[in-house]
């Protein structure tokens, strides 16, 4: 029986140990499982923004420098959504892919957050000037947790640019042109990848499986690692 290969991609909050157990899991199923840091968050940053794009060319090189054929691309949130656009543009070098919790779908953010974080920007160095100022980086990133932006506001400079570039980019139109097969893991509480993106890809995607965890959240693939490493099992072993 030939060694199946997995990539692991992280999602944007990364810490290594989050999807170690996922990752010895699927190992201990047999996979040949990659688990690489994505640029920007290890100990090496980032000189420059990177778009999606660039993710996807990295991507093309790991794959290239590991010397793997065929792969079976696993992608957790944002990982998720670089696994889609590497699978759109290099079809031929994937063998499957699993969308746990991803981004695929980026929705315009709404007024009102837009607001509050122009509001945050413009008058924090007003706020500095006043004798509370000692409070100024709390309240900030009280404000930035309030509208969704916790990840953009603890981001340096040119990871918070890439974050710009990655939230810019959605896949939603493009879905239905991904042929391989797909599955498609989702926690039903999911409030950072909200649910709803769940059916728009199993919808769009042609050759996919949606399975639900009901009472899970976007911390899926950490929580309940087991059930999602037997449920990646079964799909790749049947495709």
């Amino acid at each position: 029986m030939v060694t199946k290969n997995i990539i692991l991609l992280h999602g944007w909050t990364y810490k290594k140990k989050k999807l170690s157990s996922l990752t010895k899991k699927l190992a201990n199923k047999g996979f040949k499982v990659f688990f690489p840091t994505l640029p920007g968050f290890g100990s090496e940053k980032l000189k420059a923004p990177w778009t999606l794009d660039d993710y996807v060319t990295w991507l093309r090189g790991f794959i290239l420098e590991n010397k793997i054929e065929k792969v079976s691309l696993v992608g957790h949130s944002f990982g998720g959504q670089i696994a889609a656009k590497f699978t759109l543009l290099y079809p031929t070098k994937v063998e499957s892919l699993i969308l746990i919790s991803a981004a695929v779908v980026r929705k315009k953010p709404s007024l009102a957050r837009k607001l509050v974080i122009f509001i945050s920007k413009i008058f924090g160095s007003i706020f500095k000037r006043f004798p509370f100022n000692a409070f100024y980086e709390e309240v900030r990133f009280l404000i930035y947790k309030l509208v969704g932006e916790a990840d953009y506001y603890k981001a340096y400079p040119p990871l918070q640019k890439t974050m710009i570039n990655v939230l810019s980019e959605n896949l939603e139109k493009d879905l239905s042109r991904i042929s391989l097969p797909t599955l498609i893991l989702w926690g039903k509480k999911d409030k950072t990848t909200k649910f709803k993106i769940a059916c728009i890809a199993r919808k769009k995607i042609p050759h996919s499986k949606l399975v639900v965890f009901k009472k899970a959240n976007h911390a899926l693939p950490y929580n309940q690692a087991g059930k999602v490493a037997e449920e990646i099992f079964k799909f790749i072993t049947n495709n």
